[in-house]
């Protein structure tokens, strides 16, 4: 495993994202099995797809509706597209254009104050049809797991309007510092969803 990049301040610059991105490792996918398989997470249940995964990796899920209509559909997607629904006060979300699979995705993720990790993910396919959208990523060799996550976004025109989020992946430690820190890998798997979620829905409340 290539080491994940550190930036100390109150965010990570655009610069120092940039620098992090042309590294090497940054853009190769990390060495686990079925790439590409969080696609499937899109047309079966939670309990399906986690039968379909290795069994030495952790699923992490959650779905919630955020939203209803048109309107609200079309906020979301490109909250998504752009990194900013999973952008939050202890972790950023720098997504390259969709159109351009060979720059890496960057987290950053901020443990303490001032202090950022970066890692890196590729971007392995974009779904989009009239009804839903889905983003697909899989860990690069600069993270500290190695798995795939994917979001999508689905709009239930004939069933209400109703708009979701769900947000889906599989993973597990990479390194003895990952294995060792995986209690807080797992908290913030799941404040992760949870805030992202949380995020969505106050953005299509009404005023």
């Amino acid at each position: 495993m290539l080491i994940p990049g550190l930036f100390l301040g109150a965010s990570p610059t655009s610069f120092a994202v940039d620098s992090f991105r042309t590294r090497p490792g940054s853009s190769d996918l990390a060495p686990y099995p079925n790439h590409g398989l969080t696609q499937k997470a899109l047309d079966v249940s939670q309990a399906e797809f986690s039968e379909l995964v290795p069994r030495s990796y952790r699923v992490n899920y959650g779905k919630a509706v955020v939203g209803r209509g048109e309107k609200d559909f079309k906020k979301i997607v490109q909250m998504v597209r752009s990194g900013r629904a999973f952008s939050h006060n202890w972790c950023e979300f720098f997504v390259p254009r969709l159109a351009d699979r060979s720059v890496p995705i960057v987290v950053a993720q901020s443990p303490f104050p001032f202090f950022w990790l970066l890692m890196s993910s590729k971007l392995l396919f974009v779904e989009e049809k009239r009804d839903r959208v889905s983003i697909g990523w899989g860990t690069a060799n600069r993270h500290f797991l190695q798995g795939e996550e994917v979001v999508s976004v689905a709009w239930d025109k004939p069933g209400g309007g109703d708009v979701t989020l769900q947000i889906t992946s599989f993973s597990k430690p990479r390194g003895f510092l990952a294995w060792v820190a995986t209690p807080y890998v797992v908290f913030m798997q799941k404040k992760f969803v949870r805030d992202s979620l949380q995020k969505t829905s106050n953005i299509c409340r009404p005023d």
